[in-house]
C-alpha cells in the first residue's frame, strides 16, 4: 500500500509526535511513502519524509507546482485534488491510504491489518461513512484508503477546486456506494486529551456529537482526529495496553 501524508504549516506542531509514533510501529517493508506539499510548506514534507523514509521499502516526496488556496476546506481540497493528479501522471499502480496528520496508528501491524482489510472487502475504498449534518445523507470521510486507478473510476475529484464544500462531501453520491467502513479505522473527529481510562483510551472532542468523545474500539489500529499529539505521546510513553492484532 502507498500511505500519502500531505503535510502543511496549518498541522507542523503535530510532525513530531506523528513521525515518532509511525516509527514506533513500524517497519513497513512491503508498503511505499509519499509525502505530498505544496511548495511554501515543503520544508514539512520533507521533514516527514527524512523521519520515515527508514521504515518503507519506497519513499518520495511531491511538491505541487503552485501553492494554491489555504484555509479549510479550500486548502485540503486542493492537496487531494493536486494529489489525485499526481498518481494519475504517474500512472500509480497502488492502492493508497490518505494519511492526514492527525491520524495515529496505536497497534504494531496496523498498516498490515488495513491492507489485508482492504483486500478482503474488495471494495474501491474502506474508511468511514459518517451521516452529513443536519442531513439525512452520508459520506466517506476523506481520510481512508482509495483504489490504484481512483483517478479513472471517478470523475467528481476533478471538480472539487471549484467548490466550497469539504471534498469528501463534494464527493460522496459517488463514492458512498463503492465504499465500506473498516473494522479497524476509528473515527474521533476533533479529539484531545486523550487519556487511557478504565474503558480504554478515550479523548475529549470539540464536536458536540457524542459518538466521538466514546472510548476508541478494542479492534482499533488507527485513529483519526487527534489534534494536538496526545494519543500518540500517550502510545509513546506507556506502551502497557498494546495488543499485537491478526
Amino acid at each position: 500500500m502507498l500511505v500519502i501524508v500531505p503535510a502543511s504549516f496549518h498541522d507542523k506542531n503535530l510532525i513530531k509526535a506523528f513521525c515518532k509514533v509511525v516509527n514506533f510501529f513500524g517497519p513497513y517493508p512491503t508498503h511505499e511513502l509519499l509525502t505530498v506539499s505544496r511548495p511554501a510548506d515543503a520544508q514539512y514534507s520533507k521533514k516527514i519524509l527524512d523521519a520515515l523514509s527508514g521504515g518503507f521499502a519506497k519513499s518520495s516526496q511531491h511538491i505541487f507546482d503552485e501553492n494554491g488556496p489555504v484555509g479549510w476546506p479550500l486548502g485540503p481540497n486542493f492537496y487531494w485534488h493536486q494529489t489525485i493528479q499526481y498518481l494519475k501522471k504517474t500512472n500509480n499502480s497502488s492502492s493508497w491510504l490518505w494519511m492526514e496528520l492527525d491520524m495515529t496508528p496505536i497497534d504494531e501491524n496496523w498498516l498490515d491489518v488495513l491492507n489485508k482489510e482492504y483486500i478482503d472487502k474488495g471494495t474501491d475504498c474502506l474508511g468511514t461513512i459518517q451521516r452529513n449534518k443536519n442531513s439525512t445523507d452520508h459520506h466517506f470521510v476523506g481520510a481512508g484508503i482509495y483504489p490504484a486507478d481512483f483517478y479513472k473510476k471517478y470523475t467528481s475529484w476533478k471538480s472539487v477546486l471549484d467548490s466550497s464544500v469539504a471534498f469528501d462531501v463534494f464527493c460522496q453520491h459517488e463514492i458512498v456506494p463503492s465504499a465500506s467502513n473498516s473494522s479497524f479505522i476509528d473515527h474521533k473527529f476533533r479529539t484531545s486529551y486523550f487519556k487511557c481510562t478504565n474503558e480504554g483510551l478515550r479523548g475529549l472532542s470539540s464536536d458536540k456529537s457524542p459518538e466521538f468523545s466514546q472510548p476508541v474500539r478494542d479492534d482499533c489500529v488507527l485513529v483519526h482526529g487527534c489534534v494536538d499529539s496526545s494519543l500518540a505521546n500517550l502510545i509513546l510513553n506507556d506502551h502497557s495496553y498494546i495488543f499485537t492484532a491478526t
